[in-house]
C-alpha cells in the first residue's frame, strides 16, 4: 500500500507540474518552410530509415551554411525571432538547447541568448561541433528528452522534427523539459506533396502544414503565439 501511495503521489506531482506549465503557457513559434538548395550526392539505400545522414550531407552543410543565401536568410529569420521572444542574455542566466544541432550552424548565434547546449542523435554531427569549439554537446535520442523536467528556458528545433518518427512524443518531451513559460522555436519543410529526392537524402520522415505542426504542438501542451510559412515566395518556382 505504501508503494502504491508513493507511486500515486508521484503521478499526482507530475500531473500538477504539467498543469502548471500549461497554465504558464509554453510557446511555439512554428514555421513550415520550403526546401534548402539541392545537394550534390546520391540517395541513401533506404529512404526513410532512422540512420544518420550521410557524411557528404554534413560536409555540404558545413561548407554552405555560412555563405549560401538560403542558409543566411533562414538564420536571419531565426535570429529575429530569438530577439523578439527570448532576447539577448549577456549574463548567461538562461539555458537553451538546440535539438538536432547538426554541424552547429545555429550554436554560435544562440550563444547570445544564454548558455546553449547542442544535442544530436549522431556522433558525426557532434564531432563537427566539437571541432568548431562548441563546449556543451550531448548525444541524445531524438524523441526521448535527455534533460530533467522544467530545466530549460528555450528549445530550438530548426529542421529537426521532420527527422523523428514519433514527432508527437518529441514535442511532449520538449514541453516536459521546458520551464514554465519556456519557449520552443521550431521549423520544418512544408507540404507533403513536395516530398522529393532531397527529402530522402536528408532522411525526412514527413513534411508539414501549419495545421499539422500547430496541432501536434497544442496536443503536447503548447500555446501557439506565432506560426507562418517562410520562403513562400519560392513556391511558384518549386
Amino acid at each position: 500500500h505504501a508503494l502504491a501511495e508513493q507511486q500515486q503521489g508521484e503521478r499526482g506531482q507530475r500531473e500538477q507540474s504539467r498543469q502548471r506549465r500549461a497554465r504558464a503557457g509554453g510557446v511555439l513559434v512554428g514555421f513550415a518552410e520550403h526546401s534548402p538548395p539541392n545537394l550534390a550526392f546520391g540517395p541513401p539505400s533506404s529512404p526513410l530509415e532512422s540512420a544518420p545522414m550521410e557524411a557528404a550531407v554534413y560536409r555540404e552543410f558545413l561548407e554552405l551554411e555560412q555563405t549560401h543565401w538560403w542558409f543566411r536568410g533562414r538564420r536571419a529569420i531565426f535570429i529575429s525571432l530569438l530577439d523578439r521572444f527570448v532576447r539577448r542574455d549577456g549574463g548567461n542566466h538562461r539555458v537553451l538547447m538546440d535539438l538536432g544541432c547538426g554541424v552547429g550552424g545555429m550554436l554560435q548565434p544562440l550563444s547570445a541568448y544564454g548558455r546553449v547546449i547542442g544535442t544530436d542523435v549522431t556522433l558525426q554531427g557532434l564531432h563537427y561541433c566539437a571541432e568548431r569549439k562548441f563546449p556543451l554537446l550531448v548525444a541524445c535520442n531524438g524523441p526521448q528528452g535527455c534533460f530533467l523536467d522544467d530545466s530549460l528556458d528555450c528549445i530550438t528545433a530548426f529542421d529537426a522534427l521532420e527527422h523523428i518518427e514519433d514527432d508527437a512524443l518529441a514535442l511532449r518531451e520538449i514541453f516536459r523539459m521546458l520551464k514554465p513559460g519556456g519557449i520552443l522555436i521550431a521549423s520544418g519543410p512544408a507540404y507533403q506533396f513536395l516530398y522529393a529526392q532531397q527529402d530522402r537524402v536528408t532522411h525526412h520522415v514527413r513534411r508539414y502544414t501549419l495545421g499539422d505542426l500547430s496541432g501536434k504542438a497544442r496536443a503536447a501542451g503548447f500555446e501557439i503565439v506565432q506560426a507562418s510559412y517562410i520562403n513562400f515566395w519560392l513556391f511558384p518556382v518549386i
